[in-house]
């Protein structure tokens, strides 16, 4: 037998997707890696990626290219090889913003000292309204277009770079970074010093010759050079000064000014006051008047100052707490200054007014004591209760701010006024008041303070009312639910009043006949705080309706009582079953709901009688058989209430007896059977 075998392979093809990734936006320049996730690779062949760029060149031919187009470019993907991939195509759009393009120059660019100041400035293209931010790489910044700097550099010889960095922001946040070095020369180090007398002498000799010395570095250094500040020829040398003197004449402050240069050529200077004087004088003179009320004015006479050098300033404290004046020299012939403030508080003893004169040798004080100011009491009081019933007390709570008198006592008298015609209070103490009006109205209080210095004036006014009287009445005071009430208010309205509050009150109970919530609207417009109030009662119960009238005299009312009724309330009670031609008794409970029946109405379907009129019902009589009802009808003022309860009338039973023998008789002591 010839056998075939065939076998079958089975190719699996793997899903290929060109995936050239999400548009993005960049600044000119700046990298971004192109495509999505690479494409799958199949068992039929490994993809190829093709990609292209509208304009520009084409990326490197791999699945994620990272270009930095500088224009907005479109990248195209296309897959090729592998078999399901060929051909399939994707798009990615790179926008590309507009970066600026950033550098600088400076001047001098020729290796300046560092003491030298550098001009920067900046060259920006593609950018309106950029920041800049500079960075001289010494610690200093600056946020200008085109800043000035001077370089901080370490003392000694040589010279020092500096890596200065500008980066420029659009207002797109594209920015560019552009550096350059600077190069300085170093400064050499410039310190002099006078550890004998420290360049001051304070003895009044014409004659002064201090000896100074070198305190630098000198490594490095080629010339020194000493200007004595006094006109005569300058000091100069190849080596530093070690106990060089010069003698100075006459009195006098001389800036004296020490240069030294380095070997690289930069010079650096510094200046040091040599004082050949005395400590300054001063005078202050008393003008008399230092004590008074406040504000107090006074010119203090200035004098001893002529023959102070020019290089004397002047402190002046006026001893209250205010800011003390510098002066130069010289001073004003005199100085003034307004105290407003009392000294008894701080300073019972007073003030004192002081001048110090200062130079580089010491300082003079002159003084004046004591300065002695007084004050006036400020007047203030509260009244309570505000307003106020007319009878009643008032008080007033004295909170014056006493002044001082011209011993710094706290006296003084205290007049009250309280706008009624009664007669001035006047007290020497804080003390509180109280007054009683005895008619309404409004009262200007007035309360004077007085004391050495003066018064002070308060004044306040007071309200003083009358008890309010609230009347009203009501259209009726009983009625059928739901009721409307209306209001007549009569409450007078001529009483005085400053603040009489008026309120609308309901309160509630229930009738047993029907319990409920008290229920009530206003209506007709009305609100509780109307003058007459319409109200609605929807509840049947007793409403208690008041008028609230509230001032500082107390709360006032008046009150109407309204009953809400309804209908009778009616519950008929009959026996379950009774026998034919006889007879049934039925009652009733009957609630009139706080109001009178006026009228009974009984219905005995079937029955003998067949209607009663009257509370209590007779027995009534029922013929024939079958199911009858027996209803009650009650009536009050707000109409008819009523309520039916069934009777069953049962036939009477129909019993005979018979026997064969009974009717022909028996003897006697016989038996008979009977059926």
């Amino acid at each position: 037998m010839l056998g075939l075998l065939l076998c079958l392979t089975n190719v699996a093809f793997g899903q290929c997707t060109a995936d050239a990734g999400n548009n993005v936006t960049i600044c000119a320049g700046e990298p971004v890696t192109l495509g999505g996730n690479p494409s799958a690779v199949n068992p039929g062949g490994t993809p190829t990626y093709t990609w292209t760029a509208a304009p520009g060149p084409a990326p490197a031919q791999v699945a994620n290219p990272s270009v930095s187009p500088t224009v907005t470019t479109v990248y195209t993907l296309t897959l090729a090889g592998g078999t399901g991939c060929a051909g399939q195509t994707d798009q990615i759009t790179v926008t590309v913003l507009p970066a600026p393009n950033a550098s600088f120059t400076f001047a001098p660019n020729n290796t300046p000292c560092a003491s030298t100041p550098i001009q920067f400035t900046s060259n920006v293209t593609g950018c309106a309204g950029c920041q800049y931010d500079w960075d001289f790489g010494d610690g200093g910044s600056s946020s200008a277009a085109n800043p000035s700097h001077t370089f901080s550099t370490a003392i000694g010889s040589g010279n020092q770079n500096f890596t200065v960095t500008l980066t420029v922001t659009a207002s797109n946040g594209c920015e560019d970074v552009f550096t350059s070095v600077v190069t300085v020369r170093r400064l050499p180090d410039v310190e002099l010093t006078d550890p004998i007398t420290s360049f001051t002498q304070c003895t009044g000799d014409l004659t002064f010759t201090p000896a100074v010395f070198d305190a630098g570095t000198t490594t490095g250094n080629t010339n020194y050079t000493i200007n004595w500040g006094d006109g005569s020829p300058n000091w100069t040398g190849s080596s530093s000064p070690q106990g060089v003197t010069h003698a100075y004449s006459g009195t006098d402050v001389f800036d004296l000014v020490y240069t030294v240069t380095g070997s690289n050529g930069c010079t650096s200077s510094e200046t040091y006051y040599v004082s050949n004087i005395t400590n300054p004088s001063i005078g202050a003179a008393n003008p008399g008047g230092t004590q008074g009320c406040g504000p107090l004015n006074i010119c203090f006479p200035l004098n001893n100052y002529a023959g102070n050098h020019s290089s004397t300033t002047y402190l002046v404290d006026f001893g209250d707490g205010s800011p003390t004046v510098l002066l130069n020299h010289p001073p004003p012939t005199e100085i003034c200054h307004s105290y407003s403030g009392t000294s008894c508080s701080t300073n019972p003893s007073g003030y004192t007014f002081s001048i110090t004169a200062t130079n580089n040798c010491d300082q003079s004080v002159a003084t004046i004591f004591p300065v002695k100011v007084y004050s006036t009491p400020v007047a203030a009081f509260t009244p309570t209760p505000v307003p106020a019933c007319v009878n009643t007390s008032v008080s007033f709570i004295n909170n014056s701010t006493p002044g001082f008198n011209n011993n710094c006592a706290q006296t003084g008298t205290y007049t009250w006024n309280f706008g009624d015609g009664s007669a001035n209070v006047m007290v020497t103490t804080l003390a509180n008041q109280s007054h009683v009006y005895t008619l309404p109205g409004v009262y200007t209080v007035t309360l004077t303070a007085t004391n050495f210095c003066g018064s002070s004036v308060a004044t306040q006014q007071v309200c003083i009312e009358q008890a309010p009287t609230p009347i009203f009445t009501v259209n009726d005071n009983d009625g059928c639910v739901a009721m409307t009430v209306t209001t007549d208010n009569t409450s007078p309205t001529n009483f005085y009043s400053c603040n009489t509050g008026t309120a609308w009150v309901v309160s509630y109970s229930d009738l047993p006949c029907d319990p409920d919530n008290g229920a009530y609207t206003y209506t007709s417009g009305t609100s509780s705080s109307s003058l007459e109030p319409v109200f609605t009662l929807q509840s049947v119960g007793i409403y208690t309706i008041t008028l609230q009238m509230q001032n500082s005299c107390g709360l006032f009312t008046d009150s109407e009582v309204i009953t809400v009724n309804t209908t009778p309330v009616v519950d008929v009670t009959t026996p379950s079953s009774v026998c034919a031609n006889t007879t049934g008794q039925s009652s009733a409970f009957v609630d009139p709901c706080n109001l009178a029946i006026t009228n009974y109405a009984w219905t005995f379907t079937g029955g003998s009688p067949a209607t009663f009129t009257g509370a209590s019902p007779p027995a009534v009589t029922y013929a024939n058989t079958g199911n009858y009802a027996v209803t009650l009808v009650a009536t009050n003022a707000c109409g008819t209430g009523s309520d039916t309860s069934p009777i069953t009338v049962l036939a009477i039973p129909d019993v005979q007896i018979s026997s064969s023998v009974i009717d022909l008789g028996i003897c006697s002591g016989q038996g008979v059977t009977l059926t």
